[in-house]
């Protein structure tokens, strides 16, 4: 297995966007983090409760493999 060299994240912030966004730019298709957003069908919210936290959880993410399937 090889090492990819120069990989840059620049500014992404979600970890499935990035990856996709990293390997489609090594390939010559940069797309924004908005635009693989888009292609995963948006966010998904989960707002979480629990007596046992000291504080509600509060987290979003895509749909699982959704924005790798539309694309």
């Amino acid at each position: 297995m090889g090492t990819v060299k120069d990989v840059e994240a620049h500014g992404m912030r979600h970890c499935e966007t990035t990856a996709l966004g990293v390997l489609l730019r090594h390939e010559g298709l940069d797309l924004s983090e908005p635009m693989l957003f888009g292609l995963g069908a948006g966010l998904s919210f989960v707002y979480w409760d629990a007596k046992a936290m000291p504080v509600p959880f509060l987290g979003g993410r895509v749909k699982p493999f959704e924005l790798t399937r539309n694309l």
